[in-house]
């Protein structure tokens, strides 16, 4: 009797050691499963902030390429004794949008610094990982057209120099009926123009892609 009460609390005893032993390791998993849940918070927020204020410049961006090609077109669209007489405000609006490039440079930093620490894998979402880790890819996508526009503005800053924008209203007048004569300068133009329809585009679809992942960050964090 003495021995089978022996085994008995040999029993008892493995299964309260083993019993510790897993609520243990319970605690562990759930302390860390805390931790990494706070700290992909930290990420996610710390993302969406960074993307909330390059989606902001890429509306700045668009609305002001927008308005350039809008006054471009128009001055296309004018004949020369008109690009002499448009009035003064609008004669100088123009000719800063003739020599003038809108270039975005985004600021992924955080994002950067996330994918490269490999902190990435923190964050449950799939999907949500997989859009964050091709938005470099898109933002590559607006380069090319906006190479494009800088080389143009260069050429076009080169005929600038063949005008003379004085202080005085009838120089600026004669300089603006002589530059919408030159087909050159108006073949550079329209090059621009398409460039930044281009570029426009290019910075729409990566204005679209980063809303989406902003509303995937706001899914888990909220």
């Amino acid at each position: 009797m003495a021995e089978r009460t022996g085994w008995r609390r040999i029993v008892v005893e493995a299964v309260v050691i083993v019993a510790s032993i897993l609520l243990a390791f319970g605690i562990d998993a759930a302390w860390d499963n805390r931790n990494e849940r706070a700290e992909e918070r930290i990420l996610l927020e710390g993302l969406r902030d960074e993307l909330s204020a390059n989606r902001q410049l890429l509306n700045e961006t668009l609305d002001t390429v927008r308005l350039a090609q809008q006054d471009l077109d128009t001055f296309a669209a004018m004949t020369p004794e008109e690009a002499a007489s448009m009035p003064d405000s609008v004669r100088s609006r123009i000719g800063r949008r003739l020599f003038r490039t809108y270039v975005t440079e985004l600021s992924y930093g955080f994002l950067t610094a996330t994918v490269n620490s490999g902190k990435l894998a923190l964050i449950r979402d799939p999907f949500l990982r997989a859009s964050l880790t091709g938005l470099a890819s898109l933002d590559e996508d607006a380069t090319e057209p906006s190479q494009m526009i800088s080389r143009v503005t260069e050429a076009a800053s080169i005929i600038q120099a063949r005008y003379t924008f004085g202080r005085s209203e009838a120089v600026r007048r004669t300089a603006m009926g002589a530059m919408r004569s030159d087909e050159e300068l108006m073949g550079l133009l329209g090059h621009k123009v398409m460039a930044w329809t281009g570029y426009s585009v290019a910075l729409g679809v990566l204005r679209d892609r980063i809303e989406d992942v902003i509303g995937r960050i706001d899914t888990q964090l909220n």
